[in-house]
């Protein structure tokens, strides 16, 4: 059992999964098992691997996905779609696309699990650390004509920035109003050079 002290310490640290793991560990060191800094380690690494999860999950939430749930491995291949097979989602998966600010595009009819799939690359991507945010086509485009409306489009576009993938839903189905068609390639060119 820890030591009450150390363990109120902990918690105070908020090093909760190291305690816990430090807690089962520590009886396994008094019975010479395994050595103290053996334990301590695995404590750290326990420590470690629950904020790396909780970051994940902290950056798939503020993502607003339609499908948070959505996982590259559960892409179905045996829908019929062109042009997309394991080895382009392996590649795409790997999000080396997201660094040298590369765009995808998905195209197909409707009920082909484009969403979906979107969802599941924003997801992987989160996955290795990045900011990613979904919007639905006429919910992007409403909030570009409202920051136009407001000539604060240069500040809307910097906010956007702050992630570095923008998943947009749908994106050919909006009609595009003529008011921010320079605003959306300001948009766009802001993320194809962007560092």
């Amino acid at each position: 059992m820890l030591n009450p002290q150390l363990s109120t310490l902990l918690t105070k640290l908020k090093l909760h999964d190291f305690a816990k793991s430090l807690s089962s560990n520590i009886d396994a060191v008094y019975l010479n098992e395994i050595n103290f800094e053996e334990a301590v380690i695995d404590a750290c690494k326990t420590e470690l691997l629950t904020r790396e999860q909780k970051s994940i999950e902290r950056l798939i939430r503020s993502a607003h996905l339609r499908y948070s749930h959505a996982c590259i491995d559960e892409i179905k291949f045996y829908v019929e779609r062109n042009g997309l097979s394991i080895q382009s989602i392996n590649r795409f998966s790997e999000c080396a696309w997201i660094n040298i600010n590369k765009n995808i595009i998905i195209l197909g009819p409707t009920g082909i699990g484009k969403t979906w799939i979107a969802c599941a690359f924003a997801t992987e991507a989160c996955k290795k650390g990045y900011k990613a945010i979904f919007y639905r086509a006429p919910d992007f485009i409403e909030a570009l004509e409202q920051a136009v409306d407001n000539s604060n489009e240069k500040l809307f576009i910097k906010k956007l920035k702050r992630f570095k993938l923008v998943v947009i839903d749908d994106f050919g189905l909006s009609n595009i109003p003529s008011k921010v068609e320079n605003a959306l390639l300001n948009f766009i060119d802001s993320y194809s050079t962007a560092e």
